[in-house]
C-alpha cells in the first residue's frame, strides 16, 4: 500500500516537470522552435557541459591524487619470513638435459630432405 502511494507521489512530482519544453529548449533544430539558432542558449549549454566535464575531472583526478600521497605514506611490514624455494640441482641438470635432446631432435627433422618420388 505503501508502494502504490509513493509511485503515485513520483508520478505527480514527475508530471511537474515538462520535460518537453526542456528538450524543445536545448534542442537547436526543433520543429516548435522557428526561431532556428540562439547562440546564446547554445553557448550556455556548451560552457555548463564543459564546466560540469571540469570539475568531475579535477574531482577524480584529485582522488587518486589524495590517495597515492596517502599510499606513499605507508610502511609496509612482513609478520612471516617469506619461504625459500630451493631446487634440486640433480633435477635441474635433467630438466636441462632434457630441453637440450628435444632441440637436437628438432634439428634433425628439420634437415630431412624430401625428395620427389616420381624421379
Amino acid at each position: 500500500m505503501i508502494g502504490k502511494h509513493y509511485l503515485a507521489y513520483n508520478w505527480k512530482v514527475m508530471k511537474k516537470i515538462d520535460f518537453k519544453s526542456i528538450i524543445r529548449y536545448l534542442n537547436p533544430s526543433s520543429v516548435d522552435n522557428l526561431d532556428g539558432l540562439n547562440p546564446y542558449r547554445d553557448w550556455m549549454v556548451m560552457i555548463i557541459f564543459s564546466a560540469i566535464s571540469l570539475v568531475a575531472t579535477l574531482a577524480v583526478g584529485g582522488y587518486v591524487f589524495w590517495n597515492s600521497l596517502r599510499s606513499m605514506d605507508e610502511t609496509i611490514t612482513l609478520d612471516e619470513q617469506p619461504l625459500v624455494v630451493v631446487v634440486n640441482r640433480a633435477s635441474l641438470s635433467n630438466a636441462v638435459e632434457a630441453i637440450i635432446a628435444k632441440g637436437e631432435r628438432f634439428k634433425k627433422s628439420l634437415e630431412i630432405v624430401v625428395q620427389d618420388p616420381s624421379l
